[in-house]
């Protein structure tokens, strides 16, 4: 190709890029919605969970835990451990590498009662026009979940007649 073919080639992917790259985050108006998103999916709560299978515990008084013990899929000779801890209200996945208590990794979190914040106001019992109002067009809709996913997280926002229900983060571990 010759040079003046090849600047103008590059300023038309330069250009379409630039203009439809809001386009590609679904979802999303723009960029900056897109970086909201994702911030949220990572860490949407609003109080502390901690570092560790004791700080988890500190939240309030757990009604069930169940333990579970999985293959680690980096190293075959390492178990690692799943703890589900149920709260009144809240429900947390952990991910325990080497089953060490001190290595706390999120799986989920969800919350279902008020008295649990979530960042941004959007708390059990708002309408889904405040959580689209704070967080724009959901990436995904199905008949009663609001769905947005960032760059390896996902959260569901769970609706009963047009209010938030339940909201769960799934977070990515590896």
């Amino acid at each position: 190709m010759e040079p003046k073919k090849v600047t103008a080639v590059l300023v038309v992917f330069i250009v379409l890029g630039t203009v439809s790259f809001p386009l590609l985050v679904e979802g999303g108006d723009s960029e900056e919605t897109f970086e909201k998103v994702n911030n949220f999916t990572v860490e949407g709560w609003d109080f502390k969970l901690g570092k560790s299978l004791q700080d988890v515990r500190a939240i309030g008084k757990v009604l069930r835990e169940t333990t579970t013990t999985v293959d680690n899929p980096h190293n075959r000779n390492q178990k690692d451990e799943i703890r589900e801890l149920f709260f009144d209200g809240l429900r947390i996945v952990a991910y325990f590498p080497g089953k060490d208590h001190h290595r706390l990794l999120l799986q989920e979190v969800e919350v279902s009662k008020r008295k649990f914040k979530i960042k941004h106001g959007l708390d059990i019992g708002v309408p889904t026009s405040k959580v689209t109002g704070v967080l724009g067009k959901p990436t995904e809709t199905n008949v009663d979940v609001y769905i947005y996913r960032g760059e390896t997280n996902s959260v569901y926002f769970h609706v009963k007649n047009g209010a938030v229900v339940r909201v769960r983060w799934e977070l990515y571990v590896d």
